[in-house]
């Protein structure tokens, strides 16, 4: 072997095994996120998510910065803080310098940096909507170091409890023990939201809020896998992740309006979609919910989101118990009634308890067209129920927005389901919820490997957008009117 050859593998060899400050970790485009739907990153090295954040790749480093612009943070600007986190390489030096405007990275506008060895080792997590996320990226279960596994859905983590491969389980709610185990174990990077919930109060540095389930549509609650993959490195896998879910809900949604509410014999006929709770702390009153969130979902599942016409009523409007009255006449010519009302306990529960939560049984609320027999639908958004009778819709329904979408759509509509294995969030409310345990974590693992889930949901959504299938809209029920032939075996049509 000569000279040459010898130097060249010595230099493969220290950028194999070792890492080298020369050496640029994040030139390729398939190593940085994306500013798009695309699935591949981006070819500039400060890249711009939105009004989220931003991203400035160095040669073994990330400069994040939140820009605190999105909805959540515009209208709770005092709990959300402008912070910057300087990601690096492990083993690397600090770095003190943008590499972009070469101005300090440090000092910038008073705003409060952290810094971030990567990928990361020891992790806590202090709300399962979070678990989500980690689960779709692929982050090992060796990584996730602390948690709180009593309020969960994923059946995938309830097997990783049930085979004993958490070493931290405790309560979020026990301040002390949390952050206490956050040192014993060594946490840096502690995953919070913005009641910061799983802080870790002995190690300030590493506390990050994570904002997922903040953002305004289901499509952009999903791009954070994306600033979730930062602190991993794995920004590639995200970027195909998210291109696919937007994909997916895109096509549902062009078979939605294209197909059964947008013909001409349907165009008069759309449904009224409005989102509700009893919601009781200490006294208990009635809720319309019609925040951009909600009520993209009712749109994009065409129908007609509910409007309120007080201008001061910002994203909620309450009744207490002596305006009943009033409640029920705002919701009453609505089709659809989405009920997030919570119990600890469903399982013995039926129609008629959920109306009489809602007051159906009052007699202003004979008339509502959501109580059985008026002609409209009454839903409720936990059909799948984990530990705790835990709903996935704010678990893995932050991750899964096809899903989420189409499940809403096959629910209110009667079109196709996607496979049976995949996750669920919505179902009438004469129907019973199921309970998901640690034996269905292999159904589900396999419905995602053989892309039963939303791959196969897509390309059906295109297939039936495509072949000029056609619906006709009733006040209670859709019927498929031209029937189509499914040479796909992995979905369910209903």
């Amino acid at each position: 072997m000569n000279s040459i050859s010898l130097s060249l593998l010595m230099i493969f060899a220290l950028t194999k095994n070792a890492l080298v400050s020369c050496v640029d970790y994040y030139a390729s485009r398939f190593d940085r996120v994306s500013a798009t739907e695309d699935s591949l990153g981006s070819n500039e090295r400060k890249v711009e998510i939105a009004g989220d954040y931003e991203v400035t790749y160095g040669d073994y480093f990330k400069i994040v910065r939140t820009k605190c612009a999105f909805e959540y943070a515009l209208k709770n600007p005092d709990k959300c803080e402008r912070q910057t986190y300087v990601l690096r390489k492990r083993a690397m030096q600090k770095p003190t310098v943008d590499p972009v405007t070469l101005e300090p990275i440090e000092g910038n506008n008073g705003t409060t940096v952290k810094h971030f060895e990567i990928p990361a080792k020891n992790i806590s997590v202090g709300g399962t909507y979070v678990m989500a996320y980690l689960e779709v990226l692929g982050v090992s279960m060796d990584v996730l170091k602390l948690m709180d596994s009593g309020y969960m859905h994923s059946p995938c983590m309830q097997k990783a409890k049930n085979d004993g491969l958490f070493t931290g389980d405790v309560s979020v709610y026990d301040s002390t023990a949390w952050s206490e185990k956050c040192d014993e174990l060594n946490v840096d990077l502690a995953f919070t939201d913005e009641f910061l919930y799983g802080y870790c109060e002995n190690r300030e540095n590493v506390n990050l809020v994570f904002h997922g389930n903040s953002d305004d549509t289901a499509l952009l609650r999903a791009e954070w896998i994306k600033f979730m993959s930062l602190f991993f490195d794995k920004e590639q896998f995200a970027n195909e992740y998210y291109a696919l879910e937007a994909e997916a809900y895109k096509a549902v949604k062009s078979f939605v309006n294209t197909t059964v509410v947008n013909t001409a014999a349907n165009a008069s006929k759309k449904l009224k979609c409005v989102w509700v709770q009893q919601f009781c702390f200490g006294t208990c009153r009635y809720e319309i919910m019609f925040d951009t969130y909600r009520s993209t979902l009712c749109s994009d599942a065409g129908m007609i989101p509910f409007v309120s016409t007080d201008s001061s009523a910002g994203e909620k409007k309450s009744f207490t118990a002596d305006e009943i009255e009033a409640f029920h006449s705002a919701i009453r010519d609505y089709d659809v009634v989405i009920d997030e009302s919570y119990y600890s306990d469903v399982s013995s529960f039926a129609v008629t308890d959920y109306e009489e939560n809602l007051g159906f049984n009052e007699l202003s609320g004979t008339t509502v067209k959501a109580k059985s027999g008026n002609g409209g639908k009454l839903l409720r958004v936990d059909a799948s129920m984990g530990l705790s009778n835990t709903t996935d819709l704010k678990e893995s329904g932050e991750v899964r927005p096809s899903l989420l979408l189409n499940n809403l759509v096959s629910t209110v509509h009667g079109t196709f389901k996607a496979h049976e294995d995949c996750p669920v969030y919505f179902r009438l409310a004469t129907e019973k919820e199921i309970y998901v345990t640690h034996e269905d974590c292999a159904n589900f693992t396999l419905a995602d490997i053989e892309k039963k889930c939303v791959t196969a949901l897509r390309d059906q959504a295109i297939l039936l957008t495509t072949s000029g299938a056609s619906y006709s809209l009733s006040t209670s029920s859709i019927h498929i009117v031209v029937a189509i032939v499914l040479t796909t075996t992995f979905l369910l049509l209903f």
